[in-house]
């Protein structure tokens, strides 16, 4: 894996097509210079060292910090709950004003890039998506059904409406996407997590560690119940139109999107960012952290092989490349990937670092 890149996607097959794929990713040193901090310590240092998803670190941090420790769990400021919104519809609004273009072949009107810094409230956000990204209110782009937003990406008004309209002409595997059960995942297997174990979520409701079904490929929370979609990028893609337009219909009157309870000797926090669900797992002894555990949303998007796999596996190693591509960005839109091609003896790297993306989760 090339160091400069969170995310590693790798094809391998013979000279006809692609016959597996694989992903692998950085582990976060952050995690390292936590072990030993103090609790205090601990909540400064968070914010210190993640810049991006800044304020969803800081809420999964406070969150099992909290539950972590003696004492009645309380919910966060609800301006904190704020900010964690805010953030996620920002970042998710410049990755797709910097990178989906060159992925998608739509480019903004010339100046668009420099308003997002002036998407500072949900209300700017929200008159600027009716405008650039819906050309509707948010809460009528909502109520369309699957045939309705067919037509709004024909029609394309909007770049966003012309990248969907692109992606269902390009669909050719119609899937079924489920949640991954996350927080019941890391709720059974917290003690493995924080030793090292890899994270690989299983079925909602299963007994067992197991993976999910692979006919049903899971994802870390952008469904709620299983999910029929004209490809995995066409589904992705309306998920997270959906995840904005949501939120510039309702704003912060929401359920929460930050949390915490406590399993044990451990303490468990979640947010929901513009990449998916980001957790954080401690555990303090004597008010000192003995130990630590980050779990991105690029490990649950990418940790099931069945979902990569249903999508890019028998396909031209060109096709397969695309493809690839566009999914890196949909899946986790706010990392650097590279994808690595093993065709045969052969080696070939396409980098895909994104322009102002961090290093880290």
């Amino acid at each position: 894996m090339n160091r400069s890149h969170v995310l590693t996607l790798t094809l391998r097959g013979d000279s006809k097509c692609v016959r597996d794929v694989s992903a692998e990713w950085q582990p976060l040193p952050v995690e390292r210079l936590l072990i030993g901090a103090r609790v205090a310590e601990a909540e400064a240092l968070v914010p210190a060292a993640l810049a991006l998803c800044r304020h969803a670190h800081c809420a999964a941090a406070h969150w099992a910090l909290a539950a972590a420790q003696p004492g009645p769990l309380h919910a966060l400021d609800a301006r904190r709950d704020a900010r964690v919104r805010l953030e996620a519809a920002r970042e998710t609004l410049r990755r797709w004003l910097i990178d989906l273009p060159g992925e998608l072949g739509e480019q903004w009107a010339p100046g668009t890039l420099a308003l997002w810094p002036q998407l500072d409230s949900h209300a700017a956000i929200a008159a600027w998506c009716a405008d650039h990204v819906f050309g509707m209110q948010a809460a009528q782009w909502l109520a369309l059904d699957s045939r309705g937003q067919r037509a709004w990406a024909a029609r394309g008004t909007r770049v966003p409406a012309r990248w969907l309209n692109t992606l269902l002409h390009d669909a050719d595997r119609a899937c079924i996407a489920t949640s991954a059960g996350v927080l019941h995942y890391v709720d059974r297997a917290g003690v493995a997590l924080l030793a090292g174990a890899p994270c690989i979520p299983c079925a909602p409701g299963s007994s067992s560690t197991r993976p999910a079904d692979a006919d049903a490929p899971p994802h870390a929370d952008l469904w709620d119940t299983p999910t029929w979609m004209p490809d995995l990028a066409t589904g992705l893609l309306i998920a997270r139109l959906q995840r904005l337009a949501h939120y510039c219909a309702h704003g912060d009157d929401a359920p929460p999107v930050s949390g915490g309870w406590r399993a044990g000797a451990l303490g468990i926090g979640w947010a929901r960012g513009a990449r998916g669900l980001l957790v954080h797992v401690a555990r303090v002894e004597h008010g000192v952290i003995a130990a630590w555990r980050i779990v991105p949303p690029t490990q649950w998007n990418f940790g099931a092989p069945a979902l990569l796999r249903q999508a890019l596996a028998q396909r031209s190693w060109d096709d397969a490349q695309r493809r690839a591509a566009r999914l890196a960005l949909l899946l986790d839109p706010c990392v650097a990937h590279e994808i690595v091609v093993q065709r045969g003896a052969a080696h070939v790297i396409d980098s895909g670092a994104l322009q102002g993306a961090q290093p880290y989760a």
